[in-house]
């Protein structure tokens, strides 16, 4: 009866350190880089810029692929979605992420990852993530960028 408890015992400890593991690397770091994107135009962007103007929208564009991308505002997730990249057009999805006057930071989560703090930086009310690796890269934009 002992045996048998300690052979339980051992296949649980097993098990637990598994399952812990499993969690480790879910919760991976990401290395971020953040640029201010000074490509574009007021001209380029301009209809949209108005349709936009009060929004914070994130592009999410290059190193998606069914990815699963969470967002978060204030705490309360706004999005959750499986995204790919359309290599034709250089991006995967866009997310209004809300009032860009009153959001000053929002968190994003990679395939079930840690959450990423990205600060929103005044002026800019445009956002595009990259994806490579364990690298982020977030570019500030003040214009809404153009795809073809």
């Amino acid at each position: 009866m002992i045996k048998i408890r300690r052979i339980k015992s051992v296949f649980l400890l097993v098990g637990v350190i598994v399952i812990a593991q499993c969690t480790v690397d879910a919760l991976k770091d990401y290395e971020v880089v953040e640029t201010d994107r000074k490509v574009g135009s007021r001209a380029a962007g301009s209809a949209l810029d108005k349709t936009y103007q009060d929004s914070l929208m994130v592009f999410f564009e290059q190193g998606f692929n069914k990815t699963t991308i969470k967002i978060k505002v204030g705490g309360k997730e706004l999005f959750k979605r499986k995204i790919t990249t359309h290599e034709d057009v250089g991006l995967a999805d866009v997310m209004n992420v809300g009032y860009s006057k009153e959001v000053r930071k929002f968190n994003i989560s990679i395939d079930n990852g840690k959450y990423i703090p990205i600060k929103v930086i005044t002026p800019n009310k445009y956002v595009a993530i990259n994806y490579f690796g364990d690298t982020v890269y977030v570019d500030y934009m003040k214009f809404y960028p153009m795809y073809e």
